[in-house]
């Protein structure tokens, strides 16, 4: 699958650009998406809040009984959904080569219990109608 896949033309690439202030917890993010292939389906795309470096409990199903690590450090965990559990439209109808798109998501307001030296944000574009993940992206917040 991954040999197939690898002959397939490559579609999209993404940047983003996420702007966050420490004193009033606000993340401005943009994403660009530059077309190097023509695409004609709808295209939307989901920006996410992870963060790293979680301390907590996590069981060791390798051992019997209960067993839990008590400081285990938890990566990547999924902390907010930027635009919205399922993502808003990045680009509708046909695309041509070298085109280029936008989207900018304002003011999104960082939670207090989110330790803001974590976190970063992940931008995928999927195909709407096949839901096939185009293109990913992610950068690091700098407080």
């Amino acid at each position: 699958t991954v040999s197939l896949a690898m002959n397939e033309p490559y579609i999209l690439d993404l940047d983003i650009n996420a702007t966050y202030s420490a004193s009033t917890r606000k993340l401005n993010t943009s994403v660009k998406g530059k077309f190097s292939a023509a695409y004609s389906n709808n295209i939307s795309i989901s920006v996410l809040l992870l963060e790293d470096s979680i301390i907590g409990p996590q069981t060791d199903y390798r051992q019997t009984g209960d067993d839990k690590v008590p400081n285990y450090v938890f990566m990547h965990m999924l902390r907010d959904a930027i635009n919205g559990t399922w993502g808003t439209s990045f680009k509708t109808g046909p695309s041509g080569a070298k085109d280029s798109v936008t989207v900018s998501f304002n003011d999104f307001a960082v939670k207090p219990a989110f330790n803001d030296k974590h976190l970063t944000v992940v931008a995928f574009a999927f195909d709407e109608t096949t839901k096939e993940v185009l293109e990913a992206e992610k950068v690091k917040i700098k407080p």
